[in-house]
């Protein structure tokens, strides 16, 4: 299969709007040669779209905001034109250009995994690290987007990896890492998780049968973290996930963030290994995380100056 545009990407950002939407219409509704099925002319119009727009931030909100006027909500543009904005180093004010836009089209949010891309990596963006004012601009996105996002009926066999490719999955490592940014900059002054964070992480850790479940898999990924910044916050919010007793479902979501990226340090383990031994009576329930929890506790017995057979 091959993407053959009819125009570049150079032609299309001469083009205003209206003559894109045009030229899109008119390459949608041609008659293909039968001979030539194989190239996909309208995929290769929006991969043109996406890189003129990656080129020039200004075009593509002009062509966003054109579709957004014309209510085109369900076009097939949004996805390139938010692409290309999730791979872009945006200054801090085309960030809040294109957040006053979600703002303001809260339709867009039908496109929710393009829209949480965008927060994610940009917030990863070591290069071009974000303000303090595009991280809190990001928060209040992400809180306004989370109760959209669907809940997952389903049971999965690796809630981390089916997370990495999920709205929730990518808002909760937007949280985690913009924590990380704001603790960098007041580490001198930090105490506690600050109160913009507050609400969207609460409704991550408790999101119900209805909401996504991938944000709180990311944050117990996290543990180990979020209770080296705020020790009481993680222990009243996120230690209950962990116990079989309360929602073994929630327990399995809980392990299996933890068992691929947590890190049992000594201040986490001290407080946490009851939850752990609650453990050995679900082995079966981690499925293929099974092995990751051995290895999980023989890198406490090796780490712990307790004699581990003596501690149980």
């Amino acid at each position: 299969m091959q993407y053959i545009s009819p125009v570049s990407a150079e032609e299309l950002l001469k083009l205003e709007p209206q003559e894109w939407l045009k030229t899109f219409d008119e390459v949608s509704t041609e008659q293909v040669d039968p001979r030539r099925l194989f190239e996909r002319r309208v995929l290769g119009l929006l991969a043109e779209t996406e890189k003129g727009a990656t080129q020039d931030f200004d075009w593509g909100m002009k062509l966003a905001e054109y579709l957004a006027a014309e209510e085109r909500w369900e076009h097939s543009g949004w996805h390139y034109l938010l692409r290309s904005w999730s791979i872009q180093p945006l200054t801090e004010l085309q960030w809040r250009r294109l957040m006053n836009l979600l703002q303001e089209c809260k339709e867009i949010f039908r496109h929710a995994d393009d829209v949480a891309d965008i927060l994610q990596r940009r917030i990863e963006n070591r290069d071009n690290p974000p303000t303090e004012e595009m991280i809190a601009e990001g928060v209040v996105m992400a809180d306004r987007l989370w109760p959209l996002l669907p809940g997952e009926k389903e049971d999965s066999r690796d809630w981390v990896q089916e997370g990495l490719n999920r709205a929730g999955g990518k808002l909760g490592l937007f949280i985690v890492h913009a924590l990380s940014h704001s603790r960098s900059l007041h580490k001198e002054d930090w105490s506690e998780i600050p109160d913009l964070f507050r609400p969207i992480l609460e409704r991550m850790a408790h999101a119900g049968p209805d909401c996504s479940p991938f944000g709180r898999v990311m944050l117990c990924s996290q543990l180990h973290f979020l209770f080296a910044i705020d020790p009481s916050w993680t222990k009243q919010n996120l230690f209950p996930l962990f116990d079989w007793s309360l929602d073994a479902k929630v327990a399995v979501q809980a392990w299996h963030g933890f068992l691929v990226w947590g890190r049992p340090t000594r201040e986490l383990v001290a407080e946490f290994m009851p939850k752990a031994e609650q453990t050995f009576g679900h082995l079966e329930q981690l499925g293929d995380f099974r092995s990751s929890f051995t290895d999980l506790l023989v890198s406490i017995s090796y780490r712990s100056t307790d004699n581990p057979l003596e501690a149980g």
